[in-house]
């Protein structure tokens, strides 16, 4: 087994995950399983997140499928400075090292030569406070550069670093600040626009895992050579909406069902606008929404044929029953900022192989995943404190990858114990069977 570990790991050098903040796009590529004669060999999972520190709030949010800029302003003028904290995760069981870039997949102005980059590297770094003095506050930054220096050269590197273990993270800051001067340069800079740019977080794995070759195996893994992002992200038209004011906070709509959306690969938007001209986030799939039946007729071809749904990070609940019968479904991309799932919601997606529930969900509901026949991995965070009856019933479980230790596995697990024969990864690389006994790598 050791042997067949040692193998993996060497074939993860060629493995990359790269993770794009665009200015609204994000792309990810996972680690997969290996699977020789029947003998289960599982490589370790490389997987990063790029979060972003609320400023009013001081709560680190993940922005990896966001569509909301980071930087966003319109009004620069000699003087401006705008600060963001952003910090890195590292969410797979891999040791890696990670780069963050700007680059830009369309013309960059000369504006890009009168905006200066600094950056500073520290997991205590705070905005700053309120009459602060930001040249005061950038005293102890790393003044890098300006953004023409950066954006799509060869010298792209905005901050570097490696995190060794699941849930290791690093902050980093980036201030945009444009100075004053003395003379009337800055004129030929009014009403330019910048363009648009991204912050790229790329990664690769690390020098720690040690194996027969020693810990340096991977020390030469390079990066991916990323370039400008890919195309923006199309989002899916047609589907219904229902605005949801509850006189708490703005109001704000609910998808309640694919409307005269004919797509087969749903990517749902964060924001609607409706009839009327009212724009509001989007933050809800309603229950059923797209479970469409007739009781004459049965389960209805829309149903029947979607095969992929983008959930955007402004969602936080996804209703019952909400993708139940979506027998073709084979991906589902469930935000960060999803806090609960209802009964039944992904219950007979006879083609859904894996799925991952997100970092802040408390509870896996009564049947969510049942009858899910091609299931076979499932990773599940540590906020997860209770699973409901019959949470995967029928599901083929293999592998579930849990953020949490063996022993609050136990403990969650309870009375409720998932049926099948699986092994569940925990952290600290500790595998154990389903009885919570130890399970050789």
């Amino acid at each position: 087994m050791k042997n067949r570990k040692q193998t993996v790991f060497m074939s993860v050098l060629t493995i990359m995950l790269c993770l794009f903040i665009c200015i609204g796009s994000t792309y990810a590529f996972f680690v997969d399983a290996s699977t020789n004669s029947g003998n289960k060999i599982q490589s370790g999972r490389l997987k990063v997140d790029l979060e972003l520190c609320d400023r009013a709030t001081g709560d680190w949010n993940s922005i990896k499928d966001s569509t909301t800029p980071v930087f966003l302003y319109e009004k620069w003028e000699p003087g401006y400075t705008d600060v963001k904290l952003l910090r890195v995760r590292n969410d797979g069981t891999l040791a890696i090292k990670w780069e963050a870039r700007f680059a830009s997949e369309k013309e960059i102005s000369e504006f890009a030569n009168a905006i200066k980059v600094y950056v500073k590297i520290d997991n205590e770094l705070a905005y700053p406070q309120s009459g602060e003095s930001r040249n005061d506050y950038l005293q102890s930054w790393t003044e890098v550069g300006t953004l023409a220096d950066f954006i799509n050269s060869d010298v792209n590197v905005l901050a570097k670093g490696t995190l060794s273990k699941q849930n290791d993270v690093a902050s980093f800051g980036i201030a945009l600040h444009m100075p004053i001067t003395t003379d009337d340069n800055d004129n030929q800079y009014q009403g330019q626009v910048l363009g648009e740019f991204d912050i790229q977080i790329v990664a690769t794995q690390f020098t720690y895992e040690s194996d027969a070759y020693g810990p340096d195996y991977d020390k030469d893994a390079t990066y991916p050579d990323l370039g400008p992002s890919e195309e923006p992200i199309v989002y899916s038209e047609g589907l219904e909406y229902e605005l949801v004011e509850t006189g708490e906070g703005a109001p704000y709509f609910k998808v309640v069902g694919f409307g005269t959306c004919t797509d087969v690969d749903i990517v749902i938007p964060d924001t609607h606008t409706d009839a009327e001209g009212r724009t509001h986030t989007v933050k809800e799939i309603g229950d059923s929404a797209f479970c469409v039946s007739d009781p004459y007729l049965g389960i209805m071809p829309m149903t029947k044929s979607l095969k992929s749904v983008v959930i955007p990070d402004s969602v936080t609940s996804i209703g019952g029953d909400a993708f139940l019968y979506c027998e073709s479904l084979e991906r589902v991309v469930i935000p960060e900022g999803v806090t609960t799932i209802g009964s039944r919601a992904f219950g007979e997606c006879y083609s859904l192989a894996s799925i991952e529930i997100p970092h802040g969900v408390t509870d896996i509901s009564f049947n969510m995943l049942g009858a899910c026949t091609s299931l076979t991995s499932i990773t599940i965070p540590v906020t997860v404190t209770s699973f409901e009856r019959w949470s995967f019933a029928g599901c083929p479980l293999e592998d579930i990858y849990y953020a949490g230790t063996a022993e609050q596995w136990m403990l969650i697990q309870g009375r409720n114990q998932i049926e099948g024969d699986y092994i569940v990864h925990c952290a600290g690389d500790v595998n154990i069977d389903k009885n919570g006994s130890i399970v050789e790598n």
